[in-house]
């Protein structure tokens, strides 16, 4: 998983992607002669997310700890006329993701000695 944080008037856009392996296991009863058993297809699936955070600066570095909370994936039948014989089906595949932030800004502040260093 990659994730690229940017700054921009106290929000924090989010951009990035994660891979994944999708596996696909032939289960027909039937299955055609010239049938895969297995299909496996790696995607890239694109992440966007916009924080809104009050007071936070284009300066400030940003540390993300993130945790895969779920997956689904959920097949929807296609039926457009394919030349390929079997099913064609799209899937939508769902991520959740939980996300805690440290954001830490440095400031270099004048101290006032009283002579006592």
């Amino acid at each position: 998983m990659v994730l690229n944080p940017k700054i921009v008037d106290s929000l924090l856009i989010n951009e990035g992607f994660i891979k994944i392996k999708l596996i696909a296991y032939n289960q027909g009863p039937e299955p055609c002669s010239d049938a895969k058993n297995c299909v496996v297809k790696e995607a890239t699936i694109p992440i966007q997310s916009y924080h809104d955070i009050e007071g936070i600066c284009p300066d400030d570095h940003v540390q993300e700890k993130v945790e895969i909370k779920s997956i689904s994936v959920m097949g929807i039948p296609d039926d457009s006329v394919s030349n390929s014989s079997g099913r064609k089906v799209n899937l939508i595949i769902k991520i959740i993701l939980e996300v805690n932030l440290t954001i830490c800004r440095e400031e270099i502040i004048p101290v006032l000695s009283c002579g006592y260093l």
